[in-house]
């Protein structure tokens, strides 16, 4: 088996390496490069009605493109997008629309964003170099296969009125023909998209991951998704070594799965192998069920630090590897092992950056370490100088490169003009929290409106017996480093906003965040836990008390 996973892993990078090797060739030009790739795609565009309002033709250069175009943000392309979906041609782009992805939003509705061809190939760029990085730094994972987290189907397929699909069949769609010849590798069988049933899901996930001895990959995106499983491992271990014994499958919840019965198989010997594994501590036993496994790729920055960290106690040995910046609209930054960080994927899409109180957007050259910038995006899928409202912080550089990190996406909370923002509160809990010791499993913030305003509130699992004395001392340094934001003081002294107030959760915090996501209407892949979100209600799907 060991032959074959190499064989397919050097034919996929045996495709990646043009990618990968351009992208590292040419760190010098990349000003040249980034306004090459703008130039082809406001050519190629000129004749779309979009094209024609902002008057293409007369584009010659990345000035031009910034006066003719103002920074827009979802909101303002509906009308576009609508007039798409309504089957009308060379709206936003000259190319034929494939599909229309939702976004997976946490605390509005779902956005729906176009993916064409060209969308397509500026992914995989970025993925193509990302990978060969990836398997050129750990070439034993050559002789393993991978878990990729499988997006699971919560509403039948759907279509515009013209017949354009909504969302991807798979999700290795995102690499066009080879993502068909990738599952070969991949543990988990495409097929499982089709579970309708969250908990069947997990349990169907686990079986095939334990059946996975020569499992190398694991690549999620909140890490918090893969501790969950974990949990579940215990409470569903004795089904699941059932079922791996006899090659069957039995999920907590009645189901037909009738199409995943061709990828099981007896493995009594597996079965009796785990069954003694199972019984040894964490920090040993999944080091014994997956001996091979060398790297966890999964968000580790902003509102995901805390899970990742969890994540790297339980798996000592392993490499933690954060994704970089990937969203539905584009792939923005990938990690690189030599960089020690996350280098902005420069040969995909246009990117600009935009500092906080500026007019005047930079390109990747221009970033200045230390400063904090909104990523503005320009694709192939028709989305022009799209505001992401994804906060990155430039931390270093690498041969002239600039390092970027991810804080936050750009959210504002506002009940009465308090206008409080994640990434400064995701910094006062963090700050807060690890200066008393505090070991936090989950945390939300949430407000709480209220007749005459409302407050905040929040919602907080940890490890340390929490007393309410210490409550107060939080609450109180809490209350200290938001009023740094003035118009938080503001509304506070004016008393529209209360001060905020401590639930501690008893347990399964992020259980219970995800099941709220998924009753909400989100897809359980896309769900991404944040610091701050405007959903109000919380205390009612957490179990625990106000102190």
């Amino acid at each position: 088996m060991s032959a074959l996973n190499t064989l397919i892993h050097s034919l996929w990078l045996g495709r990646a390496y043009k990618d990968y090797r351009y992208f590292k060739d040419h760190f010098a030009e990349s000003l040249q490069i980034q306004e090459r790739r703008l130039m082809d795609c406001v050519q190629n565009n000129a004749s779309t009605a979009f094209g024609k309002e902002h008057r293409f033709s007369s584009i010659d250069g990345i000035a031009s493109f910034r006066r003719n175009i103002p920074i827009r943000e979802y909101d303002e392309y509906v009308h576009w997008l609508e007039r798409t979906l309504g089957g009308e041609e060379r709206v936003l782009t000259q190319e034929r629309i494939l599909l229309f992805q939702p976004t997976g939003g946490t605390s509005s509705g779902s956005k729906l964003i176009p993916y064409t061809q060209s969308l397509k190939r500026e992914f995989q760029k970025g993925i193509h170099a990302w990978v060969f990085d990836l398997y050129r730094r750990i070439p034993s994972m050559l002789r393993g296969r991978g878990y990729w987290s499988i997006t699971p189907k919560v509403v039948e397929k759907d279509y515009t009125k013209d017949g354009i699909p909504i969302g991807f069949e798979e999700d290795t769609e995102y690499l066009g023909r080879t993502g068909k010849f990738l599952e070969k590798i991949l543990v988990a069988p495409a097929e499982m998209n089709r579970i309708g049933n969250i908990d069947n899901l997990r349990y169907i996930t686990l079986y095939f991951l334990l059946l996975a001895r020569d499992l190398a990959l694991i690549s999620v995106w909140n890490p918090s998704f893969l501790t969950l499983l974990l949990d579940d491992l215990n409470r569903y271990s004795e089904g699941l070594l059932r079922d791996i014994h006899d090659g069957g499958l039995e999920p907590p919840v009645e189901e037909d799965l009738d199409f995943l019965k061709t990828s099981c198989r007896p493995s009594p010997g597996r079965a009796k192998a785990l069954e003694a594994m199972l019984h040894l501590p964490a920090a040993e036993r999944y080091a014994r069920i997956w001996p091979e496994l060398k790297l966890i790729s999964c968000w580790k920055e902003g509102p995901s630090h805390h899970h990742a960290k969890a994540l790297s106690r339980i798996f000592p040995g392993v490499i933690m590897q954060g994704k970089g910046l990937i969203a539905t609209e584009g792939f923005m930054s990938f990690p690189l092992f030599e960089a020690r960080g996350n280098v902005p994927a420069y040969t995909s899409h246009f990117l600009e950056f935009l500092a906080e109180g500026e007019e005047s957007t930079k390109h990747v050259g221009e970033l200045e370490e230390g400063q904090t910038y909104s990523v503005i995006l320009t694709t192939g899928g028709g989305l022009y100088r799209y505001n992401l409202k994804d906060k990155i912080q430039v931390t270093g550089k690498y041969k002239g490169m600039p390092l970027i990190t991810f804080l936050g996406r750009d959210k504002v909370s506002d009940m009465v003009g308090e206008k409080l923002e994640e990434t400064h509160v995701q910094d006062v809990m963090q700050t807060t929290l690890e200066r008393h010791g505090i070991e936090i499993e989950f945390l939300l913030v949430s407000p709480q409106i209220e007749e005459k305003g409302g407050h905040y509130v929040l919602f907080l699992e940890s490890k340390n017996e929490m007393e309410k004395g210490l409550s107060d001392i939080i609450s109180t340094e809490i209350e200290e480093g938001l009023r740094r934001n003035f118009h938080y003081r503001h509304a506070r002294d004016l008393g529209q906003v209360l001060a905020l107030r401590v639930f501690v959760i008893e347990k399964d915090g992020t259980q219970a965040y995800f099941r709220r996501c998924v009753e909400d209407g989100q897809n359980l892949g896309d769900v991404k836990h944040v610091v701050l979100d405007r959903r109000t209600g919380w205390a009612d799907h957490f179990s625990g008390r106000f102190i």
